[in-house]
This record gives structure tokens, sequence and C-alpha cells, in this order.
């Protein structure tokens, strides 16, 4: 269960070269949309989730609003989906944002 396992207590994600995809965040984004989601930290480098992926996570963080920091890198995401998620994180006072492509 979501809830159990993202409860508020859980404040770091780091899942890197986990090759996760696009399925794997949508996962991932549906924890973060739960109402006790406590995330501010979330280390996604080299897990190939590509655009699908990206636009999971934008959807979650129109809710969450307590994830402030994130690492995307090597995960073959079109510039236009990296904007907006630093819009979105920005929102939520972000401290770290990173994205290198390939």
């Amino acid at each position: 269960s979501t809830q159990s396992t993202w409860g508020s207590s859980l404040k770091e994600v780091i899942l890197t070269a986990g090759n996760i995809g696009p399925e794997g965040a949508q996962y991932i984004a549906r924890a973060l949309e739960h109402k006790d989601c406590g995330v501010i930290q979330l280390d996604l480098l080299d897990n190939n989730i590509g655009n699908a992926g990206a636009e999971h996570l934008i959807k979650a963080l129109q809710v969450n609003t307590s994830l402030t920091s994130i690492n995307l890198g090597g995960n073959y995401v079109e510039e236009a989906n990296m904007e907006q998620l630093q819009r979105m994180l920005e929102r939520n006072e972000a401290t770290h944002f990173s994205c290198s492509q390939g």
C-alpha cells in the first residue's frame, strides 16, 4: 500500500539507475499524489522514464506541495516537460532541480 510505504515520515527517495521506465514513474507519481506524502527530495537519475514518465510526475505535482528537490538526469525528457516540472517545483519553494539529457 502506498499509504504505509510513502507516509509523511519518508522525506527522501533515491532510485538511481533502476530502469523503472514510464510505468515506474507512474507508480511514484501516484504515491506523490497521496495526501500524506511528505517526500521533499526525489532522485530518479538514469531511469529511462522519458516524456511519458515526466508527464506522470507533472500531474502529481499539481497536487503535491512537499517535493522541493528532483533529479531527472539521464531520463530522455524533452525540454518543455523539464521546464514545466521546474515551474511546479518553484511553486513548492524548490531548492534543487537537476536535469541532463542523454
